[in-house]
């Protein structure tokens, strides 16, 4: 009988402890003020891309880590169509079946799939955020929180970029944007955010 209960108590105990490292840690409440401030998350969501009568969507995935990134874009059943990843300085491009590696990750997406995507400044866009030095034409909403905005990078035959910002929703301290949409004089990319994830 002693057998049995230390047997039970040996289960019992187990099953506590499994269930304690199941529960969400401290760390993962990220205490920041600004979006700025944050150096690790995750997004996913669904992203369109319009160019002249072309129309393409997928979901996308985006997954920053201080200033690195890995970018998937899928089908609705999950297959990948494309993955961009940016570590150390090199961005590697898989689509079609290959790869191919630049240091520039905007530029390779555009030559291999013939999309043009800001990812130089994406990563801020998509936390509702824009250096003041890089915009112009900016508004704001009754929280102060950019609404659109102008983006021109500097070089010769540059693409332009306007940005406007949907709904946002409150995570933890943030308000984090729900959609936005991207224009340039040839195409357009609208992204519809579902799920975030902040690491700190």
């Amino acid at each position: 009988m002693n057998q049995f209960k230390s047997t039970i108590l040996t289960i019992t105990l187990l099953f506590l402890i499994t269930a304690c490292t199941s529960l969400p840690k401290k760390s993962e409440i990220v205490n920041v003020s600004h979006v700025s401030e944050l150096s690790s998350w995750t997004a996913r969501g669904k992203m369109l891309f319009v160019s002249g009568k072309e129309k393409e969507s997928a979901y996308f995935y985006w997954q920053q880590n201080k200033n690195e990134f890995h970018f998937v874009l899928s089908t609705v059943l999950g297959i990948d169509v494309m993955t961009l990843k940016y570590e150390h300085g090199m961005a590697t491009l898989e689509v079609d079946g290959e790869q191919h590696i630049s240091p520039d990750p905007q530029t390779l997406v555009a030559r291999f799939t013939n999309k043009q995507i800001p990812f130089d400044k994406l990563h801020l866009w998509l936390l509702g955020h824009a250096n003041k030095q890089d915009i112009s034409s900016p508004t704001y909403n009754n929280k102060n929180e950019i609404q659109s905005f102008d983006y021109m990078p500097e070089g010769f035959n540059q693409t332009s970029w306007n940005v406007k910002y949907g709904p946002r929703k409150p995570l933890q301290q943030l308000n984090l944007p729900s959609a936005l949409t991207i224009k340039s004089s040839d195409s357009r990319i609208k992204l519809a955010i579902s799920h975030w994830q902040l690491q700190g």
